[in-house]
């Protein structure tokens, strides 16, 4: 005569290992039937968004700031509180540490770009930097 409760847990045990296949079997079919996702069909991403490439163009850095240096060194100095003088020198202290590798994928902002006149921006107007564009466009 065999012993009911090493009976019992081999019922059990043959339970749970038909449950486990059921599962594993459920599985294979909801990937099995699933669509498959090819690289081409969800359409390439860009690495730099358009309108990032037509910073040099249209940006604030490359137009505006070139401008008021060359033109009007006090709406420089109010722009970033601080004169064409010191933004040079503090961007040849910091400009060989903050400077960006080139790279194939696009070629880094300027050091005087970023971080240094991003910097002094905000640090300058007192004001966050998404509220820049607004402050911006009224001081102008």
């Amino acid at each position: 005569m065999e012993d009911p409760a090493r009976l019992r847990r081999e019922y059990q045990l043959a339970v749970l290992q038909h449950q486990h296949d059921l599962i594993d079997l459920t599985l294979y079919q909801v990937r099995a039937n699933r669509p498959r996702r090819r690289r081409g069909e969800r359409g390439r991403r860009n690495w730099v968004r358009p309108w990032i490439g037509r910073r040099r163009q249209f940006g604030m850095y490359d137009q505006l700031m070139v401008e008021l240096r060359n033109e009007d060194h006090a709406s420089f100095t109010n722009f970033l509180r601080t004169s064409p003088a010191m933004f040079d020198e503090l961007l040849a202290r910091d400009g060989p540490r903050i400077t960006k590798q080139y790279t194939f994928y696009r070629d880094p902002l300027e050091p005087g770009m970023k971080p240094l006149a991003l910097t002094l921006r905000p640090l300058a107007s007192g004001n966050k930097y998404a509220s820049l564009d607004e402050v911006r466009m009224e001081g102008l």
